[in-house]
């Protein structure tokens, strides 16, 4: 068993000799993870199709088309809404912004046959810097206007509750004032100094210095009270206080807010020509609103080419 054991020996390890002598260059370049990184970035990133010009032209001129089409829609709705915007912000403007001037002066009753005559509205024509004198001017025409009609009322009992001769002179004459002045009192220099104050004209500022003087004439006459001249005042008042101590101081009481109204009058014509004179108007710039608006207007216009055909024909006439 020995022997046999001993013969075997020799050849394993002639065995073992050669397979220690395998060569191991080889092993050693091996990387084992190579080939895994390769297939992992295979999976990870996959390989591009080929590319092609016109597909991609294809797909660009469609997806642009497609965009310009979803432009175009949300423009068209942005417009539609924006219009319908400005359509709700026009009908909720007031009358003289939007350019209508609907006539709402003097307001009547919906059953009165007569409709409005004139457009007036303080708080959208008149700049913030000028409301308050023209409120002013207007509470002070009404305040005029109501005095007129105390002046009726007074000139009547006047009329029948004493035997004065002059009665019935002063009630008729009252009578033609309040038909008269209150109109013309609106018409004359209220609605000038209106326009003077919304449109800054030099023209309707003079009109209304010039009436509105004359009114605060009239108005110291009235405050006088002249016999026969209509007005209840202080020589009226005094001519009647002994014989009717009741009509006499309804007729002095008149005479007071004559006398108060004038005075305010006076005060509110200085101070409205002050406020002329600061926004640097002058005399010079109502000529030249006169004389453009004699221009600009077309009646006057045509009468000045038919006058100047008709000399031109008559001077034809005589020469021949």
């Amino acid at each position: 068993l020995l022997r046999s054991v001993a013969r075997l020996t020799p050849t394993q390890s002639h065995d073992n000799s050669q397979v220690s002598r395998v060569d191991t260059g080889a092993l050693d370049k091996y990387n084992p993870f190579e080939a895994s990184s390769d297939a992992k970035q295979d999976i990870t990133n996959p390989r591009a199709p080929p590319y092609s010009a016109i597909q991609a032209q294809k797909i660009t001129t469609a997806e642009l088309e497609r965009r310009q089409r979803e432009l175009d829609a949300k423009a068209a709705e942005l417009a539609r809404r924006e219009e319908e915007q400005r359509a709700r912000e026009v009908q909720n403007r007031p009358d003289s912004l939007r350019g209508v001037t609907t006539k709402n002066w003097p307001p009547l009753p919906s059953f009165c046959p007569c409709t409005p005559c004139f457009y007036q509205n303080i708080e959208t024509d008149i700049v913030p810097e000028y409301k308050r004198v023209v409120k002013f001017g207007y509470y002070l025409w009404l305040s005029y206007a109501c005095l007129l009609i105390v002046n009726l009322f007074t000139a009547m009992v006047y009329f029948f509750g004493t035997s004065n001769y002059w009665g019935g002179s002063l009630f008729g004459v009252a009578i033609l004032v309040f038909i008269i002045c209150i109109p013309s009192s609106y018409l004359c220099w209220f609605r000038p100094l209106y326009k003077a104050f919304r449109s800054n004209s030099s023209i309707n500022f003079f009109i209304f210095f010039i009436v509105f003087g004359v009114q605060v004439l009239v108005m110291i006459i009235q405050s006088i009270g002249i016999l026969n001249w209509g007005s209840c005042g202080w020589i009226t008042g005094l001519a009647v206080v002994k014989l009717s101590p009741v009509i006499g101081i309804m007729t002095l009481l008149v005479a007071c807010m004559f006398t108060v109204i004038t005075g305010i009058s006076a005060w509110y014509l200085i101070h409205v020509h002050h406020i002329y004179r600061s926004t640097g108007a002058s005399f010079g710039k109502a000529k030249q609103e006169f004389t453009h608006g004699i221009i600009s207007d077309p009646l006057i216009r045509n009468g000045a080419v038919e006058a100047g055909l008709f000399a031109a024909r008559q001077t034809t006439s005589a020469g021949s």
